[in-house]
């Protein structure tokens, strides 16, 4: 079963694999669904176990600039401030990101590089293993990926390579008018769909559902997941938010919550 701490993860690489795209000209605010100039949001999760509320470390810190770029995140120990995991972003002077660093314990493990052609749409991303992990010469490839976008920049495939080259999976994204991702399919090689993902939002552009179907169209059981938003500041951004698993397997209809989190913003006056 998926536990709260995977519906976390599920998240932030949700917020991730979104970064290497043209319409991130519209900043990463914008992406990120955040109002306002944010300086910076401070995430905390508790996990819920039966009737027991606890925290579950590390903490989430995530960084802008000016112009609305994430330049860093990152996850700390909330007593010891010992920082676990981080990514520094890179950009060009057109605010394109070219590059991701991720660190582990302040070892530098993976790097990713990202392409463009000459009207600004991604082409390629890199990712590889850091030579100083592997203590080898030189980086090496974990995978490359493809990518077609449509007229407003939007990846509408997304195909992924191994290291010999060859194709490992497909992926093809569907988004609403408003620019939030709303399907995406995932194919083997040899084009056949393994499974789709699906989310819905409420008017604000925050996500709500998210479930992943079998080829059938079935929902896989332990994947549909509802979030709801309970406290706001005052820019409009939810400072309290909770996840609730929804569980067909013992045909039980109602909602069980598995985890709070909660957030602080710095802003830029």
């Amino acid at each position: 079963m998926k536990t709260a701490n995977q519906t976390i993860v599920l998240l932030v690489l949700f917020v991730f694999l979104s970064s290497c795209t043209k319409h991130q000209n519209k900043t990463d605010w914008h992406r990120d669904k955040l109002h306002g100039k944010v300086k910076s949001y401070t995430e905390r999760v508790y996990l819920i176990d039966s009737t027991k509320v606890k925290e579950k470390p590390p903490v989430l810190k995530s960084i802008y600039n000016q112009k609305g770029k994430n330049i860093k995140r990152f996850t700390y120990d909330s007593q010891t401030s010992k920082i676990y995991d981080s990514v520094i972003y890179k950009y060009d002077k057109k605010n394109r990101l070219i590059e991701t660093k991720n660190y582990t314990d302040g070892r530098l493990t993976n790097i990713t590089k990202c392409e463009y052609n000459e009207k600004g749409y991604t082409t390629i991303s890199t990712s590889y293993h850091a030579k100083e992990t592997l203590g080898s010469p030189k980086d090496t490839i974990i995978h490359k990926s493809s990518y077609k976008e449509d007229k407003y920049g939007y990846i509408t495939e997304r195909r992924v390579y191994k290291e010999n080259g060859d194709l490992e999976f497909a992926y093809y994204p569907k988004y609403d008018r408003k620019g939030n991702k709303i399907e995406e399919q995932r194919c083997k090689a040899n084009g056949v769909l393994m499974f789709t993902y699906k989310y819905e939002y409420d008017k604000h552009r925050n996500l709500i559902r998210s479930m992943i179907c079998q080829r059938n169209g079935q929902i896989k059981s332990d994947y549909k997941t509802f979030y709801t938003y309970d406290e706001f500041d005052e820019k409009g951004n939810w400072t309290k938010m909770t996840s609730y698993n929804w569980v067909r397997a013992t045909e039980d209809k109602d909602l069980k919550p598995n985890a709070v989190l909660e957030r602080e913003y710095e802003y830029y006056e």
